[in-house]
């Protein structure tokens, strides 16, 4: 017997036990089962220690309601004579310990038993109509409780009763995903599963790491990113500047500088050793060679002639082509600032998100749960800027702006239904390009769930016929919102939202830049003057004081 009991499969945890109070080990097992790393399945043989019927009050323990494979042995009267027999009787796991009118032990048969009854059978495969008991939440696709128990999720599971004899029963509460506090509570879906008030949980929950709860195969891909702000359009003073990034200013200054230095060291010795060198006035000061290099870059020629045959005027004129293909280059992309309007960059990556300083918000922690253990220190100072909020104030957030919200998208590009969103949200905001983390959906159940095993097998199916991608794509269709669903591939671009789409009149605001540039020239040309003649004035007062 002790032989037959070991048959089974080798991931199993086996136990062969004879104790005196077997109930009370079954309490201390639950505490250990808790405690430790290890997610067992456990089977276990209890055989008599002194009682005949004792399997009647061991299987009214609790702790037998997750367990499917337990079996007694009762040792009872064979005949009239006292000669005894074994009585082998299992749980029944397919009612809940507590119900009214059930019995709480099934049995099996007397050993040695006929070969077509098994010690352990596998209740899993028909649970006999036993209510499951699902903690979810209203989250499409993934999982909808109202108006019905739909999602892809559910649908697994609806998938996985069908073939086990089962039905799902809701198990909700106003906490979605749910938290493990230090103190031991907990809630939401996780809280319901760790409590035991639900055998499985469901509704896009994530491989987060909890040592009390067991995962199923994961299934559904998906990417959490960041609904922003579009980036708002370049003020109409920087056209002059636009048309050149940093770099290209950098290279035009620098152009400048160079020119100016060359042309007035070349004519410095150009004076000394050659003598048909006849030098212009400009370039014989600092002054004068760099207004002449600033001419150059826009476009002026240089009044002064000079002599034929001069090597400055190659130089210069070597010089002049360089400028040209500044100018050339400039007028073309002024051309196209002035006809497409120019756009901050958009925020497209976690660094940039970083640097914006701008506060992001979801509803709830569970969202950046994959980002606490990170070790960079721009990711540790990115979260001091999340924050949780209700969905009433998300929506308030969302019309008056200024804040990034959290979304997730799918594997079949769609985007998970908050109830926050709405398509006017939508279409003032921008999806981040580089997603915050990579994660799949997943199953959770308590540790040592006996139903894990099974619906792994079933999930394999739903990944080899692509059920998880027409569910999904099916979810969307018939309970989704097409206009949130539109609104979002329209919002994969990065333009404003407020953006003219149609030919406009060039008006003043279009030039203004211009007109700051002239007005800055006159003013500093006017200051320059006033300081020359404030300089002149006061030297005419100051020779012939020393004359004197």
């Amino acid at each position: 017997m002790v032989n037959v009991s070991l048959v089974g499969s080798t991931q199993r945890f086996r136990w062969i036990l004879q104790l005196s109070d077997p109930a009370k080990f079954m309490e201390n097992w639950e505490k250990a089962r808790v405690d430790s790393l290890i997610r067992f399945k456990p089977r276990i043989l209890f055989l008599p220690w002194n009682e005949s019927n004792y399997a009647t009050t061991l299987f009214e323990a609790p702790e037998l309601n997750y367990i499917d494979d337990a079996v007694a042995v009762e040792l009872e009267d064979a005949d009239t004579n006292r000669n005894k027999q074994l009585k082998l009787v299992t749980n029944n796991f397919f009612v809940d310990i507590g119900s009214k009118n059930e019995t709480t032990e099934i049995y099996l048969g007397v050993w040695p038993l006929n070969n077509s009854i098994e010690i352990f059978p596998n209740k899993i495969g028909d649970l006999q109509g036993k209510e499951l008991r699902i903690a979810t939440l209203q989250y499409l696709p993934y999982s909808q409780v109202s108006p019905e128990l739909d999602g892809v999720e559910l649908r697994i599971l609806k998938s996985f009763c069908k073939q086990s004899n089962c039905s799902l029963v809701p198990v909700t509460d106003d906490f979605l995903w749910g938290e493990l506090f230090e103190n031991g509570t907990s809630n939401g879906i996780v809280g319901n599963v760790l409590q035991d008030k639900a055998d499985l949980g469901v509704g896009a929950v994530y491989l987060w790491y909890y040592d009390h709860i067991e995962f199923a195969y994961p299934y559904m891909p998906s990417r959490v990113t960041v609904l922003l702000p579009k980036p708002s359009p370049m003020p109409e003073w920087r056209v002059p500047l636009a048309p050149f990034d940093f770099a290209l200013w950098v290279a035009l200054i620098v152009s400048i500088a160079t020119v100016a230095f060359v042309l007035f060291y070349m004519n410095h010795y150009l004076q000394r050793f050659s003598s048909h060198h006849v030098s212009p006035n400009e370039f014989q000061s600092w002054s004068g060679v760099f207004l002449r290099a600033v001419g150059m870059a826009v476009g002026q020629s240089p009044q002064n002639a000079f002599s034929a045959g001069s090597t400055l005027r190659i130089v210069f004129t070597t010089f002049e082509i360089l400028f040209l293909l500044y100018g050339t280059v400039y007028s073309s992309a002024l051309a196209s600032v002035v006809t497409v309007p120019a756009y901050y960059p958009p925020i497209d990556n976690m660094r940039q998100l970083y640097a914006s300083g701008l506060p992001w918000t979801a509803d709830h922690i569970a969202w950046v749960k994959n980002l606490m253990d990170a070790d960079e220190p721009f990711i540790k100072d990115l979260l001091s800027k999340f924050e949780v909020h209700d969905q009433e104030m998300l929506s308030q957030l969302a019309k008056k702006g200024g804040y990034g919200f959290t979304i997730e998208l799918t594997n079949g590009g769609h985007v998970s239904e908050a109830s926050f969103l709405s398509a006017d949200m939508i279409n003032n905001l921008h999806v981040m390009k580089e997603a915050l983390y990579y994660t799949y959906s997943t199953t959770i159940a308590r540790k040592g769930s006996p139903y894990v095993d099974e619906l792994n097998k079933l999930l394999h199916k739903c990944f080899d016929t692509g059920l998880l991608q027409l569910w999904e794509s099916d979810m969307i269709s018939k309970h989704g919102s097409s206009i949130i669903q539109t609104a979002f591939k329209l919002s994969k671009s990065a333009k404003a939202s407020n953006e003219h789409h149609e030919l406009v009149k060039l008006k003043l605001k279009h030039t203004q830049g211009a007109f700051i540039l002239l007005l800055l020239g006159n003013t500093i040309g006017t200051l320059v003057f006033l300081f020359e003649f404030y300089c002149k004035s006061m030297k005419q007062v100051v020779k012939p004081t020393k004359m004197n």
